[in-house]
C-alpha cells in the first residue's frame, strides 16, 4: 500500500471533477502542482533528461565505444515527486479522447505509446546515479477528453501504475475501499 499513489490518485480525480475536460495537459499539470505543494508534497514539475550519444569507432571487425558523448536533445518528464523516502514516483499526463489502458491486460498487450514513454522516462533515470536505486513508481493519468452531448462536463480520469521494483503495471487503478 502507498499513501502517496492514493493521495496522488485522490488528487488526479478531485481535478477531473473541479475542472473537467477541454483543457490541455498543461492545466492539468499545473493543477496537480498545485494541490501537491498546498499537501507539502515534495515534487518538481518539467524535470529535464538529457539524452546523450556516446559516439562509437568502427572498424571491419568490431564497433566500440568512445569516450566521447554529445549532447543530442532533452525529455521532459511531467511531474516527479518524492515519499517520505525520499523514493521517486514518475507521473506522465496526458489529455486525449482515446482510451490508454489496453481493455484485457496481458503479458502480451500491446502497450500505447503514452505507456512507452512512461517506461522511457524509468529507463533513462535508472541511468542517472542521482535517481538510479530510488525509482519507486510510474504514474500514466490521461485527464480523458472522451465526453457525450448527455453528459458534457463530465470526465474519466484513467490511471495507470507501473511499479518498478517488480516490473508490472496496475491498469484502471482505484483503491481499495475498507
Amino acid at each position: 500500500m502507498s499513501l502517496l499513489r492514493d493521495q496522488f490518485y485522490q488528487i488526479v480525480q478531485y481535478i477531473g471533477e473541479n475542472i473537467g475536460p477541454g483543457h490541455s495537459e498543461v492545466v492539468y499539470q499545473k493543477g496537480c502542482s498545485q494541490i501537491l505543494q498546498s499537501h507539502r508534497i515534495s515534487h518538481h514539475t518539467e524535470h529535464h533528461v538529457p539524452i546523450v550519444l556516446q559516439i562509437p569507432e568502427i572498424d571491419s571487425s568490431s564497433i566500440t565505444l568512445t569516450p566521447n558523448t554529445f549532447h543530442i536533445g532533452d525529455e521532459r518528464i511531467d511531474i516527479l515527486m518524492y515519499d517520505d523516502n525520499q523514493q521517486v514516483h514518475i507521473v506522465e499526463l496526458k489529455a486525449v479522447a482515446a482510451k490508454l489502458s489496453p481493455i484485457n491486460a496481458s503479458s502480451c498487450s500491446v502497450l500505447s505509446a503514452p505507456h512507452v514513454q512512461l517506461l522511457k522516462y524509468i529507463r533513462m533515470l535508472r541511468k542517472d546515479e542521482k535517481y538510479a536505486g530510488r525509482i519507486h513508481t510510474g504514474y500514466l493519468v490521461n485527464f480523458r477528453q472522451h465526453v457525450t452531448h448527455d453528459a458534457p462536463d463530465v470526465m474519466t480520469v484513467e490511471f495507470d501504475i507501473y511499479d518498478a521494483a517488480t516490473d508490472t503495471w496496475s491498469f484502471n487503478y482505484t483503491p481499495d475501499v475498507a
